[in-house]
């Protein structure tokens, strides 16, 4: 049959069980200390958004002389999103609406 001793067990559920009780103080403490040191994600959603193309970008000091120059627009919807403290793409999903809906013009020039 087999040279085994009855009763030996091997190697890794030795382990495991051996170490049972440290692997869940370390799985608990590293809860309490995630809980401890990261924000809360409701904390996190309320503080207000940043725009994702600052004033002082090159490419937006560029834009905004473009449409200064050619008499096209004087503001986007970051300036719309920074003003009601929104994201830029929710800003524009509720202009796409009001446009669908016939309340505001989107006018494009060639």
């Amino acid at each position: 049959m087999t040279n085994k001793r009855a009763g030996a067990h091997p190697m890794i559920p030795r382990a495991i069980r051996l170490f049972s009780v440290p692997i869940l103080l370390f799985w608990l403490g590293l809860t309490v200390l995630v809980n401890v040191a990261a924000p809360r994600l409701e904390t996190v959603g309320q503080e207000p958004s940043v725009s994702l193309a600052p004033n002082d970008v090159p490419s937006m000091q560029a834009m905004k002389r473009f449409g200064r120059d050619f008499q096209e627009f004087n503001s986007n919807s970051s300036d719309l999103s920074d003003a009601v403290g929104m994201e830029q793409s929710a800003v524009s999903h509720q202009l796409r609406l009001l446009r669908n809906l016939g309340l505001v013009v989107g006018v494009r020039r060639p």
